[in-house]
């Protein structure tokens, strides 16, 4: 399974930089999938999209009955929130500095 982060690689500052840097994308997208790996295996799962979409009950139930409000749900994620992805962004940089060029 591919990471996310693998999937859009190119919005994350950290890869940007490390291909400024001299790193190549196979380089970087080997350093994702293998950290995603290493989560997965502590974790049960890597990181995965998670669901975003309409919620009418929960609309309701806090008085926005003419409203849509949209609930993105992390529970399902890493850890059961969006700390996890915050947490691997921190890992991928100093993966990615360990891997610098010379």
């Amino acid at each position: 399974m591919t990471s996310t982060f693998a999937v859009h690689a190119d919005r994350l500052d950290v890869v940007v930089a490390a291909e400024m840097a001299g790193l190549d994308r196979s380089t970087v997208l080997d350093t994702i999938e293998r950290l995603d790996a290493a989560v997965a295996a502590i974790d049960g799962q890597g990181f995965t999209s998670t669901p975003f979409g309409p919620q009418s009950a929960v609309a309701e139930a806090i008085g926005l009955d003419s409203a849509e409000l949209w609930v993105k749900d992390e529970t399902g994620n890493v850890s059961g929130s969006h700390k996890g992805r915050h947490l691997f962004g921190v890992a991928l940089g100093l993966a990615l500095t360990e891997t610098q060029p010379e």
